[in-house]
């Protein structure tokens, strides 16, 4: 059980992959392991210490976005981005709806692709707003559903 949570740690995942490896095809960055890994914790410091954990896991990531360019050119992945991005609203407007009912919704707001952002939605509840990215509030989403139960 406390191995999951450990590999829960990363947020964002698939956006963040996306992320990075469209920045590598606009910019023509050698793909290299070290160069991949620079770029991303460049843009996501916070995922230092899940990478050290687990090296595994940085390799599994950097397979996956080396894979992604030998295949497609810069353009498919604003494509990718963008249909990722709305999956997380589904997503989002799914889970809202099992925790707080029909009254609840989520709106995708910066949905610009720029130097790693990744996208912010706003979850509107009645009189009540929430803002921030797609792991930031299924943390909150599943917070509230605890507090419900108790």
């Amino acid at each position: 059980m406390n191995n999951q949570k450990v590999e829960s740690m990363i947020s964002c995942g698939k956006e963040k992959k996306l992320l990075v490896a469209y920045e590598i095809a606009k910019n023509d960055i050698t793909i290299t392991s070290d160069n991949v890994k620079k770029l991303w914790l460049k843009w996501y410091p916070e995922d230092e210490e899940y990478f050290d954990k687990l090296p595994y896991k940085w390799n599994g990531i950097y397979n996956w976005i080396s894979k992604k360019l030998e295949k497609h050119d810069t353009e498919i992945f604003v494509k990718y981005i963008d249909n990722q991005r709305m999956r997380q609203k589904c997503e989002l407007n799914k889970k809202c709806k099992y925790t707080f009912g029909n009254n609840a919704h989520v709106i995708l707001l910066k949905n610009k692709i720029k130097n790693g952002k990744l996208a912010n939605y706003l979850l509107i509840n009645g009189a009540s707003k929430r803002y921030g990215n797609y792991g930031s509030l299924v943390a909150y989403l599943k917070s509230q559903k605890v507090k419900e139960t108790v």
